[in-house]
């Protein structure tokens, strides 16, 4: 049974969630945990929706459980999906923000799955800029925003603000709890990050890669039920703990975990950059400074990815990532097709809020036959998510 915790906020559309937790969890499927806001209890008592969803009710500033775990975290733990709904401006700010004053708040921000949020607020409220500056925060952090829906609000005003109808709600929740499960029982090996070539003890060739599209991969394969490998170059980032990660430093140690453990994988995606040359000589020592030039015999490194093509198993899916400023997308489909791949996601990395250290990213995606979706600038944990969708989608179609 999948657990959803659902927060309510201070909106007379209140009524309209409490009917998508009755539709949600009629037939017995999905458990419902209903979190207060500090405000909501104006609306609706805490005890008709115990009554509904057999489960209990958390006001704003309880702490512990029952028996005795710290509330927040003991939900962020228990839910396979959060639900903000209705989502007031006041709640939408705070969690923009990162604030955590309240039972509801703190389980958002102790929580690394998907967060539905359904806006619920006046028309004028809707408009401000600094509320829909708030939704494209949440929005790059992956959070999935539910409307509003235009029509009479309460006020008298008529205009956008009004939170979605029960059934297409309970709709978009069915369809992310269905994403939660799409990887269970599959494993999913995920490269990410630069890889350095030394030169001498202390020098060394590499890139500017940041790791921050492999992890984000990894990380939305995790939220989708899959057991994942990472295998990263020199990073700043840490990966989470459910992930197997291994750390390597050169294209040959990348390429010697990869291939030890690419057959175990149901899925492979090469995100990383690894260094395509290296010296062919490599000092044991610090080079001295001379005065002149160093001239360095540089060779190719091992392909990774072309090796992966060639030991492809039936059934397994390989992706690879291409990191191109010119004829980009030439370049992109001669790799599709030289290194047998399933699909390749083209980053043109000399472009503002693109590629190497950006939090955003924005992308191209081509299936081998020769499919082809463009992605809008976002996050790139956001981007990472567009990408599992299109890459279930594509292959569930094919085993059909």
């Amino acid at each position: 049974m999948s657990t959803v915790v659902w927060g309510l906020s201070s909106s007379i559309a209140i009524y309209k969630a409490v009917e998508a937790i009755r539709l949600l969890t009629k037939d017995g499927a999905v458990r419902v945990v209903a979190v207060l806001s500090a405000r909501a209890e104006d609306f609706i008592r805490p005890l008709l929706i115990e009554a509904l969803t057999h489960a209990p009710v958390y006001r704003a500033h309880e702490v512990m459980t029952p028996d005795h775990q710290i509330l927040h975290t003991a939900l962020a733990r228990e839910a396979d999906l959060i639900v903000l709904a209705p989502a007031t401006a006041h709640l939408m700010a705070r969690i923009a923000h990162g604030m955590a004053d309240d039972l509801l708040t703190s389980t958002v921000l102790a929580y690394d799955g998907r967060v539905v949020v359904a806006p619920a607020m006046n028309v004028h409220m809707w408009r401000n800029p600094a509320t829909q500056q708030n939704v494209r925060l949440l929005e790059g952090r992956g959070f999935v925003i539910v409307g509003p829906v235009e029509g009479p609000q309460a006020e008298g005003d008529v205009g956008m603000g009004r939170l979605v109808e029960p059934a297409e709600l309970v709709e978009v929740v069915r369809t992310y709890l269905d994403q939660r499960r799409a990887l269970e029982g599959q494993t999913v090996l995920v490269t990410a990050g630069p890889t350095q070539e030394p030169l001498d003890a202390v020098r060394f060739i590499s890139n500017p890669s940041s790791g921050k599209m492999g992890f984000a991969i990894a990380e939305a394969a995790l939220q989708r039920g899959a057991h994942v490998i990472l295998v990263a170059g020199p990073v700043q980032l840490i990966p989470h703990p459910a992930i197997e990660f291994y750390s390597v430093r050169t294209a040959q140690e990348m390429a010697d975990v990869v291939l030890a453990h690419a057959d175990r994988a149901d899925w492979v995606v090469k995100a990383a950059a690894v260094a395509d040359y290296r010296p062919s000589e490599v000092l044991p020592y610090k080079r001295k400074k001379a005065g002149g030039p160093w001239t360095v015999r540089l060779e190719p490194t091992v392909d990774i990815l072309a090796a992966l093509g060639r030991r492809k198993r039936p059934g397994q899916i390989l992706i690879g990532f291409a990191a191109e400023t010119k004829d980009a997308e030439e370049h992109a489909l001669q790799k599709l097709d030289q290194k047998n791949l399933d699909f390749i996601v083209l980053n043109v990395v000399d472009q503002p809020g693109r590629g190497f250290q950006a939090d955003t990213n924005q992308v191209v995606l081509w299936s081998r036959d020769r499919r082809r979706w463009e992605s809008p600038l976002a996050s790139k944990l956001w981007i990472a998510h567009w990408l599992w969708d299109r890459w279930l989608e594509v292959v569930e179609m094919k085993r059909r």
